[in-house]
């Protein structure tokens, strides 16, 4: 793991940008010191693990233009906050495993329930900020457009859950949902770049 690290931080540091290795570096360091020691403390690691995990896309664009910029910001935004319900949903059709492991996760903490809730709320929370890009005037009408449709299904998915008879059942179909979600919003960003010129 220390070496794959190391590795990918050379190669940032040699090809792209001071920027884009900072900002890779500082995820290695904070998912590693940070997030996976928490997760065996409190289920607020989630959200503590979803900024490392959200980093991508900022450093792509860091790499490129070398800064952050609204864009990278956009696309971070985007991740993190796709990441929670992604997450819950795991979390909730794996809990006997979760729980096995000591690994304190909402639906072990506080229940199927209260965990359906959060991913319906962060669900929620995606509407808008998939669309920040087109918000922003990074992207055009055509992702924005479509990342709006993506997301109100993945929302109405979320809201599904609340009354789903087989919580484990409903969670897997969630999750396989989110697995979509992101494919579909890039073709959609792609679209964009390619017709618009955005």
């Amino acid at each position: 793991g220390a070496a794959l690290a190391l590795s990918s931080l050379t190669i940032l540091w040699l090809w792209t940008t001071p920027l884009a290795t900072a900002l890779a570096a500082g995820a290695i360091l904070s998912y590693v010191l940070i997030y996976t020691p928490l997760k065996y403390k409190t289920p607020l690691a989630l959200f503590i693990g979803a900024f490392p995990g959200a980093v991508p896309p900022l450093l792509g664009w860091a790499a490129i233009t070398g800064e952050v910029g609204w864009g990278g910001l956009s696309l971070f935004a985007v991740l993190l906050v796709w990441q929670m319900p992604h997450y819950i949903a795991i979390t909730l059709f794996r809990k006997d495993e979760f729980a096995r492991a000591g690994i304190r996760c909402v639906p072990v903490v506080r229940g199927d329930q209260v965990a359906k809730i959060q991913a319906l709320l962060w669900s929620l929370a995606l509407v808008p900020i998939a669309i920040l890009p087109s918000l922003l005037g990074v992207t055009g009408l055509i992702y924005g457009v479509s990342a709006l449709v993506v997301s109100l299904i993945f929302f109405g998915w979320s809201v599904s859950g609340l009354w789903a008879p087989k919580t484990a059942v409903w969670a897997r179909s969630f999750f396989f949902a989110s697995l979509l979600f992101l494919p579909a919003v890039v073709a959609a960003l792609i679209v964009d770049v390619l017709v618009v010129g955005s």
